[in-house]
């Protein structure tokens, strides 16, 4: 079950193909010979009938070259052959692949408890030996003392104060130094009660899925920490003033030791058990600061941006269809952003624009996009510019407002008007055509003498009809054109 990876070397191992109930499954992929980079954490199969433990990580760095192990444990039901799927694992365009296997588990045979291997992530979230009641419950009489360990929970900012608007990472971290691993026990079901009982009141906010929560170490005061991540959001400040984060707590387990505890029980490890604690954060306050003053009505936004505008053609017909698209990306609540001030021309006939929004989570921050597309049909023929797009914004690192522009978007329309095409198509010629087309069809089906009184009614109203449609079109002809006192109308020109 082994592979090669370019110039590293990575390995997919797996503990036995043979456990008893009591044992844990482990597989594992070892990539070692690593120069630099980042390395891609794997993704072990599920295997149908077990249930997946924590994934554990651990790495080791020798003369520069570093090896990282990650581990994933599985726990069966009950006996049975269970069918482990194949596993691959892909670094820097190379990839290894291992085999299926038929793993064999077997009754206990009521030796395997007491020394049965345990990893301290494990022991951390969900050990089945604590949670499932496999552990013999001590004797009532016992009396039991809660063991000394360092642990807190905290509420961390990426910053004490920031200005309405603008972005802000938060996250839950619990802290656990790493000589009391053991010792605390976080079951993932309070987790998601903790999660849930957040409100952050005053914020426009995103959270951010945690698929799994891995184990990182970190050092605080020459300590030496385990930290879980338990909660990740980004947030946008909807008020100023001082903000609060109050109440937060998880439920968790201590490990406590029975004081009067026989020898034998003892050895049978009958002398613990996990009490149930309360651990609080402390309170957090955010500083919300108000913008500065200025008379940039549309300055709302906060954050850093980049802008694009551009137009379909640079050369139209008047009657065809062009589009106007702008684009804003940045780190600044994109969802809230309001509709760009467009200063259309005259002679275009605009419709209501199709708006997209992306964003996605980057580092500890999320970025995103927002587009907006407009249509629009030109009625007149000229050369138009639809710049300068302009779009203002505060940025919070050089604590000033700035603005991005299009100095222009130009286009040229040519083509006769739209009004005259449409007056063009109802002219006095057509209606003449199709009367004389008539009139000469039904001359010929009648009597000379009732097709010269026909011809002669059709002609009177034929006549009539043209004065009234030619009052009507020298109107509309005004209402379209610019006027003076001349006597000319649209007939005469």
């Amino acid at each position: 079950m082994a592979g090669h990876l370019a110039a590293q070397q990575a390995q997919i191992s797996i503990n036995a193909t043979e456990i008893t109930i009591d044992e844990a499954f482990v597989m594992s992929v070892t990539l070692s010979g690593i120069s630099g980079g980042q390395v891609p954490q794997p993704n072990f199969p599920v295997i149908k009938g077990m249930q997946m433990g924590q994934q554990g990580i651990a790495q080791n760095s020798i003369n520069g070259k570093v090896s990282v192990t990650f581990s994933r444990s599985y726990y069966a039901g009950a006996p049975g052959t269970y069918k482990v799927p194949s596993m691959s694992y892909e670094f820097k365009g190379a990839a290894t692949k291992s085999k299926g296997l038929s793993l064999k588990v077997k009754k206990s045979d009521g030796k395997q408890q007491q020394n049965r291997p345990r990893n301290p992530l494990e022991d951390f979230f969900n050990d089945p030996y604590y949670s499932q009641g496999q552990r013999q419950q001590p004797q009532q009489d016992l009396k039991y003392k809660s063991l000394d360990a360092e642990y807190f929970l905290s509420v961390n900012l990426d910053k004490q104060s920031c200005y309405i608007g603008e972005q802000v990472h938060g996250d839950v971290v619990l802290y656990v130094n790493e000589r009391d691993a053991g010792k605390i026990q976080v079951y993932i079901n309070a987790v998601i009660e903790m999660q849930q009982r957040i409100k952050n009141t005053g914020f426009w906010q995103e959270i951010i899925e945690l698929t799994e929560i891995p184990a990182e170490r970190t050092q605080i005061n020459g300590k030496n920490f385990v930290t879980y991540t338990l909660y990740k959001n980004i947030l946008f400040a909807i008020k100023t003033g001082n903000i609060e984060f109050k109440d937060i707590y998880l439920d968790g387990m201590k490990l406590a030791i029975a004081t009067n505890a026989s020898p034998v029980a003892r050895i049978m490890r009958q002398d613990t058990k996990f009490e149930k604690i309360k651990i609080e954060a402390a309170d957090r306050k955010l500083v919300v600061k108000p913008l500065p003053p200025t008379q940039l009505i549309d300055a709302t936004m906060v954050g850093k941006f980049k802008l694009e505008a551009k137009l379909s053609q640079k050369e139209i017909q008047t009657g065809q269809n062009l589009e106007l698209e702008v684009k804003i990306a940045g780190n600044g609540n994109m969802a809230m952003m309001a509709d760009p001030v467009i200063q259309f021309p005259e002679g275009f006939e605009v419709y209501d624009p199709n708006t997209q929004f992306n964003s996605k989570v980057q580092g500890n921050g999320l970025i995103g996009d927002k587009s907006w597309k407009w249509s629009m049909l030109p009625a007149r023929a000229g050369d138009y510019d639809f710049g300068p797009i302009s779009f203002y914004f505060f940025d919070p690192e050089k604590n000033a407002y700035d603005s991005l522009v299009v100095p222009e978007l130009k286009v040229k329309v040519t083509g006769d008007d739209i009004e005259n095409q449409r007056i063009g198509k109802s002219g006095t010629d057509q209606f003449y055509e199709s009367a004389l087309k008539s009139a000469h069809q039904d001359l010929n089906s009648s009597h000379v003498n009732s097709g010269w009184m026909l011809f002669a009614g059709l002609g009177i109203a034929g006549f009539v009809a043209a004065i009234g449609l030619r009052r009507n079109r020298k109107h509309r002809s005004r209402s379209l054109q610019p006027t003076d006192d001349s006597p000319d109308d649209y007939w005469s020109k």
